[in-house]
């Protein structure tokens, strides 16, 4: 199972329980302080080509809650 949603729904709640019940998931996020201040630290090389988006690139990041 795989969860996807937009910023709109950006919570760490929804976020929480789709990792702790083991579903993959992608949030899309509020541009806030601590998302930019995450994604200043990816290199050139952890970003790709979004599929099928001409133009747009996305990257993988862990937010900080994952790592607590």
């Amino acid at each position: 199972m795989r969860l996807r949603a937009d910023a709109g729904y950006f919570d760490g709640k929804l976020a929480r329980v789709a990792f702790l019940e083991g579903v993959e998931f992608a949030i899309g996020a509020k541009r806030i302080a601590p998302l930019w201040r995450l994604l200043s630290g990816l290199s050139k090389q952890d970003w790709t080509d979004a599929i099928g988006m001409d133009g747009a690139r996305v990257a993988v990041a862990s937010y900080p809650w994952m790592s607590a």
